[in-house]
């Protein structure tokens, strides 16, 4: 099999494994390609990439709308075109997220907890959205209103619950456990909180479908711009949905067996291997505002602990 052939195979089962959703691709490809390369982008270059990852016209179309009624995405308009870019709400959301996502740094643990209680009149809406985006920085719920974390920054905290409204009315503290409490009793807490068995199933699966990529990668195989591009897009999508139900626990809570580590690893190197060339093919196909191709951002330089100019 020629290398063309074999990289479409590669690919090509990647893409039809993801079956992306419009408005999963749309916030993919704002937060790993768009974004460092200024953040707005004319509908047409969006519908262009995105066809690329197999979601039709209609499809970008319809996210395009609803990622803009839900507060995502904003949009200004030059003669008939349209340019999307970002909500300063949602860059902030993206920007957290892009931390956790691209850190490389591993925080020893001084064995407490950082605690958050909610409110308990919250209107359930409300505390549906607050328990999904403290578990976007990792706090499983370990009681009626209650969140815990290890090792989480305060400070990302501070701007959820600031966000909301809620920073006079949460209580926010650090605790330790007491001594007589087991070990044991702490793993089967930390395992049903943040669901760690699932979530080490999807890791295995995660690797079961890189793993072969990256193994051809790493003998040989030549991608083409777009096929890397697809790759870049498709891999950050599925680590993203992954480690964003990932709570980064200290490895004293984590079982023996975890495979979250492994993930890591292949993702990085993967991405290491392709970013260049995915960043030809979203120039190729960038339109922005202002008419010109903003050069990649700093932080894009640092992700996994730095990418090679």
């Amino acid at each position: 099999m020629d290398a063309p052939v074999a990289a479409e195979s590669l690919i090509g089962a990647l893409r039809r494994q993801a079956k992306l959703r419009a408005n999963s691709a749309i916030i993919t490809l704002f937060g790993d390609a768009i974004l460092p390369r200024g953040g707005n982008i004319w509908l047409g270059s969006l519908i262009a990439l995105a066809a690329s990852l197999g979601v039709a016209e209609r499809r970008v179309r319809t996210g395009v709308y609803r990622l803009s009624r839900q507060g995502w995405l904003t949009s200004r308009g030059r003669g008939r075109r349209a340019y999307y870019t970002l909500t300063p709400s949602a860059l902030e959301n993206f920007h957290e997220a892009l931390q956790r996502i691209h850190s490389v740094e591993k925080v020893a643990w001084d064995g407490e907890w950082q605690l958050v209680q909610l409110p308990a009149d919250l209107a359930a809406a409300r505390r549906s959205n607050l328990r999904r985006e403290l578990g976007w920085l990792g706090f499983g719920q370990i009681g009626a209103g209650l969140f815990a974390h290890p090792s989480e920054d305060m400070a990302a905290v501070s701007r959820v619950l600031a966000r909301h409204g809620l920073s006079a009315r949460s209580l926010v503290f650090r605790a330790r456990l007491a001594d007589f409490v087991s070990s044991e009793h702490i793993r089967k807490v930390v395992a049903t909180a943040w669901k760690l068995d699932a979530l080490n199933q999807d890791y295995g699966r995660f690797l079961k479908s890189f793993t072969p990529v990256a193994d051809a990668l790493e003998a040989g195989l030549e991608l083409s711009d777009e096929h890397a591009f697809i790759l870049r897009i498709l891999l950050m999508h599925e680590y993203r949905r992954l480690l964003l139900k990932d709570p980064v626990l200290p490895e004293p809570l984590m079982p023996a067996d975890w495979l979250g580590g492994a993930a890591r690893e292949l993702t990085v190197a993967i991405y290491c291997r392709v970013a260049a060339a995915a960043d030809r093919h979203l120039v190729a196909h960038l339109e922005t505002y202002s008419g010109n191709i903003p050069p990649l951002d700093a932080a894009y330089w640092q992700r996994f602990g730095g990418l090679a100019p």
